[in-house]
């Protein structure tokens, strides 16, 4: 029978379980939030420091095959060793954390740019709105000039030189 019980599972530098101070952490975590994945990605790294600082230079267990049968001659159990390459895993973290503040920064600008359009906007939006009621104060200006002061209940029109001409003393309007 093979296997490898005490086998370091790939990735096991991330997959620790996590410290108390952590676990408030990650309670709070947001996922899906470029901030939040930055500071997961800081505690990764803090992790890969503290391990290169214990670890460091040493070799470390990553595998364990169990030998069975053979009886008292059985070579035994074989381990498997290896120094972790911590630079390059603290390079890899450095690298994501670059990428993560980059794409913090252009979403940040993304933001900016929309809310100084939508200001934009608005402002356009208040000077159309002014327009739109100072064009309705000129309309409306225009049609109170042409406005009459009602209906008319009488014209009267003169011909001057005609023998039917109104006399300026009569007042029913007849002409005489």
């Amino acid at each position: 029978m093979r296997g490898n019980k005490r086998a370091a599972s790939p990735g096991s530098l991330y997959s620790q379980y996590l410290t108390e101070e952590e676990k408030v952490i990650a309670a709070g975590l947001e996922l899906g939030s470029v901030d939040e994945e930055l500071r997961l990605t800081r505690i990764r790294l803090m992790r890969a420091l503290a391990r290169e600082a214990e670890f460091g230079g040493t070799l470390e267990l990553y595998e364990t095959i169990e030998r069975t049968g053979g009886g008292e001659y059985s070579p035994g159990d074989e381990e498997k060793r290896r120094e972790r390459d911590y630079n390059a895993l603290v390079d890899k973290l450095t690298s994501r954390i670059e990428s993560l503040e980059l794409r913090r920064v252009q979403i940040l600008a993304i933001q900016a740019d929309t809310a100084l359009k939508l200001g934009k906007n608005k402002r356009e939006g208040e000077m159309h709105r002014l327009d739109a009621g100072l064009k309705h104060l000129e309309l409306k200006g225009k049609e109170d000039a042409k406005k009459d002061d009602g209906p008319v209940g009488k014209i009267v029109i003169e011909v001057v030189g005609s023998q039917h001409a109104r006399n300026p003393d009569d007042h029913d309007g007849a002409a005489g």
